[in-house]
């Protein structure tokens, strides 16, 4: 058999010796045959590098790895080869060899090239070069390398110089840095106390601070001065990158500063410091090691101590910019009273850093020094010192440094003097004095006076000095003013006596006082004061405290003036500056001998008495002047006048000469002469001079004289207006001395047409030298006005002006009387009416019927004549009763004057059929007609035979007609009375009841008034009834009438009170008396002058209703409120009342001084109007209802303090209270066609009695069965 094996892929392992073996059996023998054959197995070289890997499963290699580079080199033949690093050829091997690290075999070649630790150097590039022959002749290269990188991470070594250098020495600091890559960076820095790090310096920022070499950095840092900021840890850090990864390495060292402790006060040697501050003493302690303790000893206050290692230290100490080495320690020294004055001493102590070394201490001195400016106390300072008192004066310096000098000085010195030093201590200059007392910082001196005295007085000046900062010398000086004080002195001056005309010289005048006095004078007898000595008038006193002036002369050449009590009066301040006054008098006598001097002054003008013959006025007066001087002063003067003698006895009080004077004395007596006061006229006076008696008489012949002249020329009842027909006299007086002659008195008219010769009579008049004239004017004509003059002789005459007016009067029409008995109804007849007055009149006629209606039958007719007549023709009725002319005329004044004349229609008007059942009556009926017939025949007669009209006018100014039976008496407003007002009234016997208000007048048919207030009968007829204080009526006998105003009111008020004192109606002294007004209000007069109207007559102010009376102390005082309508209305002259509203009494207090005649007390209560006030002492109002006859309180708080019921009767305006029904009517006017106004009265039920009460305003007394 043929064996065949084939190999594909042959590799080194084929190659060989082969064996083919081959087996078989024969006869069971097994039989073997084998054939070799040697294939060896060619090839070119080839070459392989391998690396042991990084250890750890890195990737990349690290100094100090182990590492293994295997080197396979096959081939056959075998191959030689070349290890190389970086080109170098490290290893080489050829066929044979016996390096252990080199592995052979057939085909191969296998070198290890071993490194244990890799490091830097071994960064290369690793190859592997062979080559074989292949063939014969021809040679096989084959090469492989590997690069193999080392990495090392960066690593710094550091090192100082000297870890302990001394304060101030140089140290290095170097840090080196190695690793693969060169490291990157290597930064300087100082780690803090507190951790925190501080970069000093890095190569990337300094170049110059590191050097580079092959992976390294070599770098350095020189601190030139060390310190102990430089104390501390210091790193070195640098960086490099493996395999891109960054790392770093930290080396750090300590430097220490090594320095022995030092302590040294913030100032060298001595400080000064200022007295009062607060100065911090500083002590610094430094050293290396830090100290750990110090000591601070003061002059005052002990030791104070620091300790590093104590947390409850006497010394504060702190660390200096935060380093450890340096201390401030500190201590606050307060320099009052100088306390922390002297030598301090501060100890530090410390350790040096250097191994074994022991405790080491160090100090500082300091003297402190305190600077004070030099300070002066006086005592005491500037006051008072009680004349002969003793004190202590006491004088300090105190300062830092501490005085070295001090003086006390007297500037003033007493009396006159220079200045005196009192002690002066000088250390510098080596003046020391034992008076002078040193303690401490404070040198002083005292003195004691045990009696101070003027010497004494003065200024004290305390002088300092020192040596105070920078040991300039301060100064200091305190001055006090010891005063002394007593009140001024003025010693004894004697009295002296001198002659007239010879000189007054004073011997000595001594003032003596502490303050010095500032003020002497001199007072006179004649009160003038002069200055001998003030603060610009020396020149009369020598001396300070004692004033001294000799011979000093009052006056050259003495007279009156200087006679007399003389005093001195000095003034100083003494206590508390306070004024203090001495007074010494003393007598200068001036001696004369009595002068006499008559003086006669008629009027105001000087007789000359040295005439023969002196004539004095008439009336004129005289006055008797007596002038006198002497000395001693005139003791008594006697003036003669005629047969009067009068005289002045000095120092007596029975004298009845009236002298005013002293050595010069003027004695007056004045009298008015007559003329029997001729004769002669003396002036008597004595003194005494040196106790003997001087006289001396002066006198004059006197004689009295008087010019002629007219002192009165008056008219009759001073009445210069007159009215035609009216008679007046003149009455003229002349008189003088001598008397001129009768004829030459004369009257002339100043127009020259009238002649009054015949007219007047000249006689004697009271004594021989008066003529009285009489000029009687019997009928006033117009042409009289003008000047009346009466003449006395030639240029002597004195007028009068007359104004002469045609008379205003008005006459009671005349109707002429029918003479026909009967007349037909509807039958005509003519009504004439005669009128005279003047000025213009307005005549009217008109018929009124019996049943009371009044119709006019013809218009107002005016007539200018003084007389004129007018007819009517009227129709007549079977009413018609009687006709009525009417006649009016106004004055210049305003007033409206009246007059009414009546006529009866005949009696009997046929064609009436309603009279005839009267007359056919029955007996009684012709009673009836008798009776109406005797009425008829009555009234006609009293229409035709009554009395000429008078006008009446009440104080407001409304005019009435009088009575029917007034029996033509005039009433006009008369002294006292009160007056009429509105009284339209139906009363008794034609007179209205007004309770008091009418005049007074014991006269044809008046009615007498007593004190309470009844209307008597008259002591003539029986026409009146008797009234009863209430104003009660009874219908007693009387015809009834009514009064009616007829005229305007009119301005005029009633003339003064009577000064007698009265309290109700009637006369007092035959002088009319004022009536008591309405009921309760009676006026009187008081001897002071004081006419109030006073209320009394119950508890109720009552109305002083329309009286309108105005009371007056005199013509010319308004001093009294004026009465009426309730108003106290404030006058003028005297603003004591506050005006009084109408309906309320109180008063408005203007701001009036008070005055002390202040009017009676006001009754409480009151019942005027609605409301009713108190006085200023009840402050309680009420009001009253009207128609229920309550009270109403108004803010009243006591029941008792409101009355307890309303007067029963009451003459209250506007309503009244009837005396049975006890209610209050309402009064109103109510004016009906063609009839006067007339009051009515609501509210008031109408029963049976007979009268109402009188109504204030109205003052009605109603018929009942009418109203």
């Amino acid at each position: 058999k043929t064996c065949t094996v084939g190999f594909s892929n042959v590799d080194y392992s084929y190659s060989g010796q082969y064996t083919c073996s081959t087996k078989n059996i024969i006869n069971s023998q097994e039989k073997s045959s084998s054939a070799t054959l040697q294939i060896n197995v060619y090839s070119h070289t080839d070459v392989t590098m391998t690396t042991t890997p990084p250890p750890g499963g890195r990737a990349y290699y690290l100094t100090g790895d182990p590492l293994t580079i295997t080197c396979s080199v096959e081939g056959v033949p075998r191959s030689s080869f070349n290890f190389t690093k970086d080109n170098s050829v490290i290893k080489s091997y050829k066929n044979v060899s016996s390096d252990s690290n080199v592995t052979t075999s057939d085909h191969s070649v296998v070198y290890k090239h071993t490194i244990s630790k890799l490091n830097l150097n071994d960064n290369a590039e690793f190859s592997c070069n062979s080559n074989n022959s292949f063939k014969s002749g021809n040679t096989n290269l084959d090469s492989e390398k590997v690069v193999i990188k080392v990495y090392e991470p960066v690593s710094v070594t550091m090192s100082v110089s000297s870890p302990y250098p001394s304060l101030g020495s140089e140290v290095i600091i170097s840090c080196t840095a190695t690793g693969s890559d060169t490291p990157s960076s290597v930064t300087l820095s100082k780690v803090r106390a507190d951790g925190s790090v501080t970069t000093i310096t890095s190569s990337g920022s300094d170049n110059s601070f590191c050097t580079k070499s092959s992976y390294k950095l070599d770098c350095s840092y020189t601190i030139s001065s060390i310190g102990y900021s430089n104390n501390g840890t210091y790193k070195c850090l640098a960086k490099n990158n493996v395999n891109g990864t960054e790392k770093e390495d930290t080396k750090s060292d300590d430097i220490e500063v090594s320095s022995q402790v030092k302590a040294s006060f913030s100032n060298v040697g001595e400080k000064e410091v200022s007295y009062g501050s607060t100065y911090q003493i500083t002590c610094g302690v430094e050293g290396g090691k830090a100290p750990h303790k110090v000591t601070l000893v003061t002059p005052t206050s002990g030791t104070f101590t620091w300790q590093s290692a104590s947390s409850s230290n006497s010394l504060q100490c702190n660390t200096v910019d935060s380093v450890q080495n340096k201390l401030n320690c500190l201590r606050s020294i307060n320099t009052n009273q100088y306390q922390g004055e002297g030598k301090y001493k501060c100890t530090g102590y410390n350790y040096l850093p250097n191994p074994g070394t022991s405790e080491k201490s160090s100090s500082s001195d300091l003297t402190l020094v305190i600077t004070k400016d030099v300070m002066v106390d006086l005592t005491p300072s500037s006051m008072e010192i009680e004349y002969g008192q003793g004190m202590s004066l006491r004088c300090s310096a105190d300062g830092g440094r501490v005085p070295h000098f001090l003086s006390v000085n007297h500037e003033e010195g007493g009396e006159g003097g220079e200045g005196v030093s009192l002690v002066e201590y000088d250390k510098e200059n080596n003046k020391i004095s034992d008076e002078v007392t040193v303690v401490g910082h404070n040198i002083s001196y005292v003195k004691s006076i045990s009696s101070f005295n003027y010497s004494d007085d003065g200024e004290y000046v305390c002088t300092g000095k020192n040596r105070a900062a920078n040991k300039k010398e301060t100064k200091k000086s305190e001055t006090t003013n010891l005063i002394v004080v007593k009140e001024v002195e003025i010693h004894s001056i004697q009295n002296l006596e001198v002659d007239f005309g010879k000189s007054i010289m004073i011997p000595e005048i001594k003032v003596e006082g502490g303050r010095p006095p500032h003020l002497i004078s001199l007072l006179s007898p004649n009160g003038k004061s002069s200055v001998l000595y003030s603060s610009t008038t020396t020149q009369h006193f020598s001396g300070k405290h004692v004033k001294n002036c000799t011979n000093y002369t009052v006056a050259a050449k003495s007279d009156y003036s200087h006679d007399g009590r003389y005093t001195v009066t000095a003034e100083n301040r003494a206590h508390s500056n306070t004024i203090k006054t001495s007074r010494m008098s003393f007598n200068v006598t001036v001696f004369k001998a009595v002068e006499t001097e008559l003086v006669l002054k008629d009027g105001k003008q000087t007789i000359d008495v040295t005439k023969s013959a002196v004539n004095l006025t008439y009336g004129v007066n005289l006055t008797i002047q007596c002038n006198v001087n002497g000395g001693r002063m005139p003791s008594k003067v006697v003036i003669k006048a005629k047969d009067k003698t009068l005289s002045y006895t000095r120092n007596e009080n029975n004298s009845n000469l009236n002298c005013v004077g002293g050595h010069e004395l003027v004695c007056k007596y004045i009298f008015t002469p007559g003329y029997l006061d001729d004769g002669i006229y003396s002036c008597l006076s004595e003194n005494f001079v040196r106790n003997e008696k001087k006289t001396q008489q002066k006198s004059a012949v006197v004689t009295i004289v008087r010019k002629t002249e007219i002192d009165l020329l008056d008219v009759k009842n001073n009445k210069t207006a007159l009215l035609t027909n009216e008679s007046t006299v003149i009455t003229c007086r002349i008189v003088g001395k001598p008397l001129i002659d009768k004829e030459s008195v004369n009257w002339t008219h100043e127009s020259k047409a009238v002649d009054l010769s015949k007219n007047f009579t000249v006689m004697k008049g009271e004594d021989d030298f008066t003529w009285v004239s009489v000029l009687n004017l019997t009928e006033l004509f117009v042409d009289l006005s003008g000047m009346i003059i009466c003449h006395a002789a030639t240029s002597v005459k004195r007028s009068i002006n007359l104004s002469i007016a045609e008379k205003v009067y008005l006459d009671v029409p005349v109707l002429s009387p029918f003479s026909m008995e009967e007349i037909e109804k509807d039958g005509y007849v003519t009504i004439t009416c005669t009128v005279s007055g003047f000025p213009k009149k307005s005549v009217s006629l008109s018929v009124i019927s019996t049943n009371g209606d009044n119709l006019e039958i013809s218009t107002p007719r005016s007539i200018t004549e003084k007389s004129g007549v007018i007819s009517r023709k009227h129709r007549m009725g079977c009413n018609d009763q009687e006709f009525l002319c009417t006649v009016r005329t106004i004055a210049e004044d305003g007033r409206v004057i009246e007059q009414k004349g009546t006529v009866l229609a005949a009696p009997v008007v046929t064609g009436c059929s309603d009279m005839l059942p009267v007359i056919a009556g029955s007996a009684g009926g012709g009673v009836v007609i008798i009776a109406i017939i005797a009425v008829i025949a009555v009234i006609f007669f009293i229409r035709r035979h009554r009395g000429k009209p008078k006008i009446i006018e009440d104080g407001r100014g409304v005019q009435y007609k009088n009575p029917v039976f007034g029996g033509g008496v005039e009433m006009t407003p008369q002294p006292g009375y009160s007056h009429l007002h509105r009284p339209h009234v139906e009363e008794e016997a034609g007179y209205s009841s007004i309770a008091a208000r009418a005049p007074v007048q014991n006269d044809d048919g008046y009615a007498t008034m007593d004190s309470k207030s009844n209307l008597n009968k008259s002591n003539e007829d029986e026409f009146y009834s008797k009234l009863s204080r209430k104003n009660d009526s009874s219908q007693k006998k009387g015809a009834m009438r009514r009064y009616k105003p007829i005229g305007p009111k009119i301005k005029s008020a009633p003339p003064p009170l009577p000064s007698s004192k009265t309290n109700g109606g009637g006369t007092s002294d035959g002088d009319a008396a004022y009536a008591k007004l309405g009921d309760h209000i009676p006026t009187k007069t008081r001897d002071d002058e004081s006419p109030y109207a006073d209320i009394s007559c119950g508890d109720a102010y009552s109305t002083i209703g329309d009286t309108r009376g105005k009371p007056r102390a005199s013509p010319t005082e308004d001093a009294y409120a004026r009465l009426g309508d309730t108003n106290r209305a404030v006058e003028e002259a005297e603003p004591v009342y506050s005006e009084i509203n109408k309906r309320q009494k109180a008063s408005k207090a203007k701001p009036k001084e008070e005055v002390e005649d202040l009017p009676p007390e006001v009754p409480i209560y009151g019942t005027h109007s609605r409301n009713v006030q108190d006085t200023e002492e009840e402050p309680m109002y009420a009001q009253v209802d009207v128609k229920s006859k309550t009270w109403k309180k108004n803010d009243v708080e006591e029941d008792e303090d409101v009355p307890p019921e309303v007067p029963e009767y009451a003459s209250r305006s506007d309503f009244q209270v009837s005396s049975e029904l006890g209610e209050y009517a309402t009064v109103e006017f109510v004016p009906k066609k063609n009839r006067k106004p007339q009051s009515t009265i609501r509210s008031v039920s109408p029963k049976q009695e007979t009268v109402y009460a009188s109504i204030s305003d109205v003052k009605q007394l109603p018929n009942l069965a009418k109203s």
